[in-house]
């Protein structure tokens, strides 16, 4: 058991952040707890106790739930939707839907975070994919010439992984993730990527019944606490 630095997230927030890799049976507090980090991200296969976390002031800031879906059996049918197009410039309208996407993002629920980490992180987070610095493609859903939908997509581990997510809450009715969801599935296909990768959050009971319901498994849960000092 080990802290690693994450000179990222310690560069961009300000100050020193670091990831360890735990065992809930095996736990070396005195190494959590006499060091010079503001932050550590905690990451376990399993939960911790309660007892353990109340004792030891641990914030559950995530169940990250990873999930996958093979795509080789999909009839590629050379799919359009001229609702449907590559997003390239970042506005206010995609910012805003960006933030809608991490709504339950761990950044956003830990109540320690108290110089909008999440909206730096979010708008970073999106202006490195509009720019294809983490994504290959930013695709946008219109509905009267507004985006009020967007997926983002990058090749990760011979898999395109879904970066970002949302619909507008005002057209969640409309079937929009689903299009978007198609898009994605008929991509890979097209470049001949046999998986489709996507994280979203056990508290985001909407989202994993969505994606289960469209044929994606779960592979692994991942739990993630934030120990501030």
């Amino acid at each position: 058991m080990e802290i690693n630095t994450l000179n990222w997230d310690t560069d961009f927030f300000g100050y020193k952040i670091g990831k360890v890799l735990i065992n809930s049976i095996s736990i070396d507090y005195d190494l959590l707890t006499k060091n010079d980090y503001k932050l550590l991200y905690l990451f376990s296969n399993e939960a911790i106790p309660d007892d353990i976390v109340k004792k030891n002031n641990l914030f559950l800031a995530d169940e990250k739930i990873d999930l996958s879906l093979q795509v080789s059996k999909i009839n590629f049918n050379g799919f359009q939707n001229k609702n449907i197009v590559e997003l390239t410039e970042l506005d206010n309208n995609l910012l805003n839907l960006t933030y809608q996407s991490g709504h339950l993002s761990r950044f956003k629920i830990d109540p320690n975070f108290k110089n909008n980490e999440f909206e730096k992180l979010y708008a970073a987070w999106i202006e490195q994919s509009i720019t294809h610095k983490n994504a290959e493609k930013v695709i946008g859903f219109l509905v009267n010439n507004e985006v009020v939908g967007f997926v983002t997509i990058g090749l990760k581990n011979n898999a395109y992984d879904i970066g970002l997510i949302a619909v507008d809450e005002a057209y969640r009715s409309l079937k929009i993730g689903k299009q978007l969801l198609a898009y994605v599935l008929n991509y890979a296909i097209s470049k001949k990527i046999d998986t489709v990768t996507v994280t979203t959050q056990k508290q985001n009971q909407g989202a994993l019944k969505f994606y289960i319901n469209n044929g994606f498994s779960i592979n692994k849960t991942t739990y993630i606490y934030h120990l501030w000092k």
